[in-house]
């Protein structure tokens, strides 16, 4: 029995034992989960690739295929516009000097076509016009206000005068001083020698007086301005004088050095038409007076060839 006892009292203590080492055994492994977390792992980031670059597009020039047909265009070589040749007009009257007032009160009558005046200076048997022989009065048809003589007398005083030779007329006095207007050319043949050295090539230029002249496309005041000129020298068109010189005496028109068109050439080369009233050439009408008796006298009227 007593040993029955101790067998049983062994299988116990054995049972007790076993049951500590199991609980110490669960304590442990509940306890290393508190005091020793594990450590939370962060993925390592994962590099992005680097963005591929768009290709870059390969331009090539390409040369056009010339057309068959096409033709090389050759340059055009402009010639330069040669620049203004500018006159100097100077008028020798000296203001308040007894031609000068002379001078005023004939640009008086003739604006106002005083037939008796202007008739008054002229010589008894006529005036000389251009290199020819002598005009009688009668045939200047003074009474007509619109005739020749007017707008020759007219345009020759609207500018300035200076002193002529002295006057080889027989019937005055030797050495008789004179007055010979206009004086454009006498200031032309200073200024530009050349324009005078040759009768043709004098008479294919004219001095455009006045600032800002119109120059029209075509001989009337109401075509287009093609430019202006300012007291300057231009070239004459005589293809088209000459054309227009045909036409007048085909229509039984005489020159009109007033109200008519004179065709020019610019520097530039464009063809145009001024009022005569502001064109004068080296070989226009001029009158020429003089002192005679107290009075003065028109005496001659040189040029117009």
């Amino acid at each position: 029995m007593q040993k029955l006892y101790w067998i049983v009292g062994g299988l116990v203590i054995s049972g007790a034992i076993a049951g500590v080492s199991l609980a110490v055994v669960g304590q442990k492994n509940h306890s290393t989960g508190r005091e020793e977390p594990i450590a939370s792992i962060t993925p390592a980031p994962v590099p992005l690739a680097s963005p591929i670059p768009s290709p870059v597009p390969t331009v090539v020039a390409v040369s056009p295929k010339p057309s068959p047909t096409a033709k090389a265009i050759e340059p055009v070589s402009l010639e330069p516009i040669a620049p203004p040749k500018r006159v100097v007009l100077v008028d020798g009257v000296k203001p308040g000097s007894e031609f000068f007032e002379f001078r005023q009160r004939l640009r008086q009558a003739v604006q106002g076509r005083d037939v008796k005046f202007v008739r008054s200076l002229l010589p008894s048997e006529g005036i000389t016009l251009g290199f020819g022989a002598v005009t009688p009065i009668a045939e200047l048809k003074l009474e007509n206000p619109q005739a020749e003589f007017w707008g020759l007398l007219e345009k020759s005083i609207a500018n300035g005068c200076g002193p002529g030779a002295p006057s080889q007329d027989p019937n005055l006095p030797p050495q008789t001083p004179t007055w010979t207007c206009s004086n454009i050319a006498q200031q032309l043949s200073t200024q530009y020698p050349a324009s005078q050295e040759k009768a043709p090539e004098a008479a294919g230029q004219a001095v455009v007086v006045g600032q800002g002249v119109n120059v029209r496309a075509q001989p009337s005041a109401k075509s287009q301005i093609i430019g202006t000129l300012s007291d300057e020298l231009v070239e004459v068109d005589h293809k088209a004088l000459t054309q227009q010189s045909i036409a007048l005496a085909q229509q039984g028109k005489n020159y009109d050095p007033i109200n008519g068109w004179t065709p020019v050439i610019l520097s530039d080369q464009k063809l145009g038409f001024v009022a005569n009233r502001y064109v004068y050439t080296p070989l226009e009408y001029h009158v020429v007076f003089a002192k005679v008796d107290g009075s003065w006298r028109l005496l001659y009227v040189p040029g117009g060839d």
